[in-house]
C-alpha cells in the first residue's frame, strides 16, 4: 500500500527522507556559498580563491565509485546517519581550530575538501535509496521534488545565508551547517526502509571490494547510452567549473558587488531550479530526454557565452535563472533514465560510477579557470566553458529519441 506524499505515490519514509535532505542540502549551501566568501578574506588571487571549487571538486570525483559500493553493500539509512554524523565532528574540529588559532586558507580548503567528499556519499545514498521509497511511475516527480528542495536549500536559503556568516566570522559560519547535520542525522535515523536481501548477503565489506569498484564501470561499459550521458556530463562539467570556480571573483570585480553578494547571487539559481522541478516532469514527457539534452546544451553554452561577453547585472540574473532551469530538467531526466534501466542491486555503483565519469574533469576545469582569470582576466574562463559545451553537443548527435526508447525498452523486459 502506498501514501500519497506532495503527489508522490511514496512508501511510508519519503517524507523522513525528504526533510533530511533539505537540512543536510541546507547546510551544503551554507558551506558552499560560504567558503568561497571566507577565502576573499585571506586571499584577493583567482587562482587561490578558485582552488576552494577544486577542493570540493577533487574529493567527490575520488569518492564516488567507494561511495556506490558503499551504498549498495551497506544498510542505507546507517550510512546516511553516519555521512552527516561524520560532517558535522569535521566540522566542529574546524571551529575548535579556529577558536585556538586563526583563520589560514589551509582550514578553508579542508573544510572544503569534508564537504565534497562526504557529500558525494550521501547523496548517492539518498538517491539510490528513493525507488524504494517510491513507485516507479513517479520516479520523475520524487526526484523532482528532491532536486527542487535540494535547489532550495542549497542556493536560494543557503547560499545568502552562507555568503552573510562568512562575513560575520569563521567560528559562527561553521558552527551553523555543524547543526544542521546533526539534525539531518537525527532525521533519517528512523527512517524505515524495505529489506534488501541482495545487498544483505553481499557479505564482509572488504571481500570483493577490488570486483565491486570495478562492477559500476563494467555495467556502465557495457551500456553505450548510460555511457555516452556519462561522458557528456565529464565535458560539461569541466566546463562548467571553469567559470563558476572564478566566480566569486567575478562577482566582486566585473559585476561590482561586494563579496556577501555572492550568495544572493546564486538565489538565481535556486529561483530557476525551482521552476525546473516543477516542470521537469512535463517537459522530458513531452519532448523526451533527446532533445531537452541537446537543446540545454546550446542553451548553457549560450549562457557562459552572455556572461563573459556582457558582464552586466540583469545579463547575469537572466542567465542564472535559466541555467537553474534547464539544469534542474537536465537532472531529473537523467536519473531518471538511470533507475529506469539499472536493476536496484547494482544502481549504488553505477550511480556513483556515473558521478566519478561526470566529476573527475571539474577538478581540472577549475585549475584551468583560475589559471587564464589569474593571467588574463576573470570574463575569459567563460570562453574555455562555452567551447567545452559546445562539443559536449557535438557527442549528444547520436543519443536520439529511438536510441532511448530501445535502452528503457530493453531494461523493461529484462525486469
Amino acid at each position: 500500500m502506498t501514501a500519497t506524499t506532495a503527489g508522490v505515490g511514496v512508501r511510508s519514509g519519503f517524507g523522513r527522507l525528504w526533510l533530511g535532505a533539505g537540512a543536510s542540502n541546507l547546510a551544503d549551501g551554507i558551506l558552499f556559498a560560504g567558503l568561497p566568501v571566507l577565502a576573499l578574506q585571506v586571499t584577493d588571487s583567482p587562482a587561490l580563491v578558485a582552488g576552494v571549487a577544486v577542493a570540493i571538486q577533487l574529493p567527490m570525483a575520488l569518492t564516488a565509485l567507494p561511495a556506490g559500493v558503499l551504498a549498495d553493500r551497506l544498510d542505507r539509512r546507517r550510512l546516511l546517519v553516519l555521512g552527516n554524523v561524520v560532517r558535522a565532528l569535521g566540522l566542529l574540529a574546524a571551529v575548535i581550530a579556529v577558536v585556538v588559532g586563526e583563520l589560514h586558507l589551509a582550514v578553508v580548503y579542508a573544510v572544503a575538501a569534508l564537504a565534497g567528499a562526504s557529500e558525494i556519499v550521501v547523496d548517492t545514498t539518498a538517491q539510490t535509496t528513493v525507488p524504494s521509497l517510491t513507485d516507479r511511475d513517479d520516479l520523475g516527480r520524487a526526484h523532482a521534488r528532491l532536486g527542487g528542495t535540494q535547489v532550495v536549500m542549497n542556493d536560494a536559503v543557503g547560499a545568502p545565508v552562507g555568503s552573510f556568516l562568512a562575513g560575520m566570522g569563521a567560528t559562527l559560519f561553521l558552527a551553523a551547517p555543524l547543526l544542521l547535520f546533526a539534525l539531518a542525522a537525527a532525521l533519517v535515523l528512523r527512517l524505515r526502509l524495505p529489506t534488501a536481501p541482495a545487498r544483505a548477503s553481499s557479505g564482509p565489506l572488504f571481500v570483493g571490494l577490488r570486483s565491486d569498484l570495478g562492477g559500476g564501470m563494467r555495467y556502465l561499459a557495457a551500456n553505450p547510452l548510460l555511457l555516452r550521458l556519462a561522458v557528456v556530463a565529464c565535458i560539461f562539467n569541466f566546463g562548467n567549473m571553469a567559470f563558476v570556480a572564478v566566480l566569486p571573483v567575478y562577482v566582486t570585480g566585473p559585476l561590482g558587488l561586494p563579496a556577501a553578494a555572492y550568495g544572493l547571487f546564486l538565489t538565481g539559481v535556486a529561483a530557476g531550479g525551482v521552476v525546473g522541478s516543477v516542470v521537469a516532469d512535463r517537459v522530458l514527457r513531452r519532448l523526451g530526454l533527446a532533445s531537452v539534452l541537446r537543446t540545454a546544451s546550446v542553451v548553457i553554452a549560450g549562457i557562459f557565452g552572455a556572461l563573459g561577453l556582457f558582464p552586466r547585472l540583469d545579463v547575469a540574473i537572466v542567465a542564472i535563472v535559466l541555467a537553474g532551469m534547464v539544469g534542474m530538467v537536465w537532472n531529473v531526466g537523467s536519473r531518471v533514465l538511470r533507475q529506469t534501466i539499472v536493476a536496484d542491486e547494482v544502481l549504488g555503483r553505477v550511480t556513483a560510477t556515473v558521478a566519478f565519469v561526470a566529476l573527475i574533469a571539474a577538478p581540472a576545469g577549475g585549475l584551468l579557470g583560475g589559471f587564464v582569470a589569474e593571467h588574463h582576466g576573470v570574463r575569459w574562463p567563460a570562453a574555455v566553458s562555452v567551447g567545452a559545451i559546445l562539443f559536449a553537443r557535438f557527442l549528444l548527435r547520436p543519443v536520439t529519441a529511438e536510441t532511448v526508447a530501445a535502452a528503457t525498452a530493453g531494461a523493461t523486459v529484462e525486469r
